[in-house]
């Protein structure tokens, strides 16, 4: 259901745009592999690979932390970021766990999908742990904190680039 923002300034919307309007940037999971760090900076993000932060070897803590440090969205096969007790939403600087690389196409489509809908705007989703399966749902969990509540939405992309929200689920 849409609803309205409330009334904001102009200082406010241009605040808001500003916002937007700025890429995101990337720290890319050692699981990924450092080729995912290099065709997003060929696109033109900014993006590094753990190993040019001095991260190869450390901890999921340590990657996370660095990840808040710099404002970095982190690009991973590893569930273990979606451990909430572990990587608490107040200090999440985004994470967005990818297909795996099973050659069926499904990495493919959900790095295509990622730079459509995530990469282009840069804050929207700091925040957010998003998991995006095999047959394209993004399921996007995100805590509200004036609210003191967790939200989940999923999204059903399809392959002419609509999507079909479902409901929201359940905390």
């Amino acid at each position: 259901m849409w609803h309205p923002f409330p009334n904001l300034s102009n200082d406010e919307i241009r605040d808001l745009e500003r916002e937007f309007k700025k890429k995101a940037r990337f720290l890319v999971d050692e699981n990924m592999g450092n080729d995912v760090a290099i065709l997003l900076r060929d696109f033109g993000y900014n993006a590094i690979f753990v190993s040019e932060a001095g991260l190869t070897g450390f901890s999921d803590e340590s990657v996370f932390a660095y990840a808040w440090k710099d404002s970095r969205i982190i690009l991973t096969h590893d569930s273990d970021f979606l451990n909430d007790k572990q990587f608490p939403f107040s200090r999440n600087p985004g994470v967005i766990v990818l297909p795996g690389a099973e050659g069926d196409g499904s990495l493919e489509h959900a790095f295509s999908d990622l730079l459509r809908i995530v990469a282009p705007y840069g804050n929207a989703h700091i925040g957010s742990k998003i998991v995006v399966t095999q047959d394209r749902v993004w399921t996007i969990r995100g805590f509200i904190k004036a609210e003191g509540r967790h939200i989940e939405k999923r999204v059903k992309l399809k392959r002419n680039g609509e999507a079909s929200v479902w409901k929201p689920l359940a905390p």
